[in-house]
């Protein structure tokens, strides 16, 4: 059975749908910094999950609510592999473009 692009999109839309309504997600930390003066002008949406398919529709649908709201961000998919144990410095550097570990 082929799925035209508009018949892929709405498939796409119910399962990020589905999946955020069945996440229980909460923020466990919170960092700002009282100096900082300047602009934010894109986020990188960092999920954390061991499924790289969960990661991906989290990301997704994130950078999707920004783009309504006319912000930038990008899904960390595409600097960082899920294999990957995240830390500060390795954040940093795939921000910078310094490592090569995209997906």
């Amino acid at each position: 059975m082929k799925f035209s692009a508009l018949q892929h999109s709405i498939i796409l839309a119910l399962v990020a749908l589905v999946v955020s309504a069945c996440s229980s997600s909460k923020p466990i930390g919170e960092w700002r910094s009282d100096n900082f003066s300047g602009t934010l002008d894109n986020f990188l949406i960092i999920g954390v999950t061991s499924q790289s398919a969960r990661r991906r529709v989290f990301e997704d649908t994130f950078v999707g609510g920004f783009a309504t709201l006319k912000v930038s961000a990008t899904p960390s998919y595409k600097l960082l592999e899920s294999s990957l144990e995240l830390d500060r410095e390795i954040v940093t550097k795939a921000i910078r473009g310094k490592i090569s570990a995209r997906c």
